[in-house]
């Protein structure tokens, strides 16, 4: 649905409510207006925190881990997957910061990156599993071993590149 000024204005008219526009350019030079109950900046700042977030429930969920297709029903064992899938998420997306700091992610015609930086890293660590370049024991012990350093020893994981 399309929402011209015109549109807007009868909305806030008949809602009885104060609708604000607040407005910015993105990186990819797009206008990205928002519709808001307040007349600061911080109607902006919500929706990039809220961005935020709903880039990890994608990810949790068709764009990753498939965590919709849990047939798992107690409350406790669904408290320990999500654990689980929040980490694992964490730990693709500074696997996938890394990569992208050895091989930039590359940027599409319309000036978008080609993947997000948790797919770049789910989707590498993915491919050494199935390469069987290292064992998960060997990737969990390298992955330790890094963050005790606070840093990718020499830019290489595990010494895989």
């Amino acid at each position: 649905m399309t929402l011209n000024l015109v549109n807007f204005a009868r909305l806030k008219e008949n809602s009885g409510h104060k609708l604000y526009l607040s407005g910015t350019m993105t990186r990819a030079g797009e206008l990205l207006i928002l519709a808001s109950s307040r007349t600061d900046d911080c109607a902006l700042k919500r929706y990039a925190q809220r961005w935020e977030i709903e880039t990890l429930f994608q990810s949790l969920k068709s764009r990753g881990f498939n965590f919709e297709n849990t047939h798992i029903t107690k409350l406790e064992r669904l408290n320990a997957l999500t654990c689980i899938l929040v980490l694992s998420f964490s730990l693709a997306h500074l696997v996938g910061e890394w990569r992208n700091e050895q091989k930039p992610i590359e940027i599409l015609k319309h000036g978008r990156p080609q993947s997000s930086l948790f797919r770049y890293g789910y989707d590498w660590i993915r491919e050494k599993f199935l390469n069987a370049c290292v064992t998960p024991k060997e990737f969990a012990t390298g992955i330790v071993k890094s963050l005790k350093l606070g840093r990718f020893e020499n830019g290489n994981l595990l010494g895989v590149t």
